[in-house]
């Protein structure tokens, strides 16, 4: 009898704990024709959800989800403007958590090639969907992108092929790797990119990062490239340039 109350009473504990997380980190998908119909999750900070508010998209780094870096910043530095926050899920499984492609074939040049079709497909998806997003959650101006890691070469991609569809994007210890730059999205006047790298970075080269911005820039886009003091991470500083870039460089026209 006290082993079945306490399977019980267990029961109900998880229960509980699964309905707390599902009210704090709500799951949508992206239902918009695409290759990729993504999961996302959806936070307001500093305004009423109904709000019309910028919107800026998280992409998050390999192997981390939805949560990661709403959560962090959240917890860590907290938005200091009224602002709506999407969180896409990779659809690619990494370690414990995703990534937004992955490559497989019989040597790495086909493998390499794998990847960099799915990287373009993933990057289509998110594109097509900032017409759903803007229309089902009331949004001032182009929505912006924030990236990290692999989730910064996801940003760096956006802005190089689907520029139209964004207005600021930040992209944080990330690298860029173009076959062919004729592919490049033919709108290249707007709001700029702004390429962050810190110069202790261990996971993600510093010189990579920094390549990644000339070569936008030298493609005729609106790039800078921004070193910081730090290694692979998003530091207070870096938040808050990003937070001031969003308000002076014009994000949400």
């Amino acid at each position: 009898m006290t082993g079945s109350f306490t399977r019980w009473h267990l029961l109900i504990f998880i229960f509980i704990m699964y309905a707390i997380w599902q009210w704090k980190f709500s799951i949508y998908q992206i239902t918009s024709v695409a290759s990729y119909k993504l999961k996302y999750m959806v936070k307001t900070f500093n305004a009423d959800k109904n709000q019309q508010l910028p919107m800026l998209i998280f992409l998050h780094g390999s192997g981390a989800d939805e949560k990661n870096m709403v959560t962090h910043i959240e917890e860590t530095y907290q938005f200091r403007n009224p602002i709506r926050t999407i969180s896409f899920r990779g659809p690619a499984v990494s370690g414990f958590g995703y990534d937004w492609a992955f490559g497989s074939g019989s040597n790495s040049e086909q493998a390499e090639k794998a990847y960099s079709k799915m990287l373009e497909e993933v990057a289509q998806s998110i594109a097509t969907s900032t017409y759903e997003l803007v229309n089902k959650f009331p949004t001032s101006g182009k929505p912006m992108i924030m990236g990290f890691s692999s989730g910064a070469k996801l940003a760096y991609y956006l802005k190089f092929k689907h520029s139209s569809n964004f207005s600021c994007i930040f992209a944080i210890n990330g690298n860029l790797n173009i076959a062919n730059k004729n592919e490049r999205n033919i709108a290249t006047v707007g709001a700029p990119i702004f390429g962050f790298h810190g110069i202790n970075d261990t996971v993600v080269p510093f010189a990579s990062g920094r390549a990644a911005a000339q070569t936008l820039k030298d493609m005729g886009f609106n790039a800078q490239f921004i070193e910081f003091d730090g290694g692979h991470e998003i530091t207070s500083s870096v938040f808050r340039k990003i937070e001031s870039e969003m308000v002076s460089s014009g994000c949400n026209i």
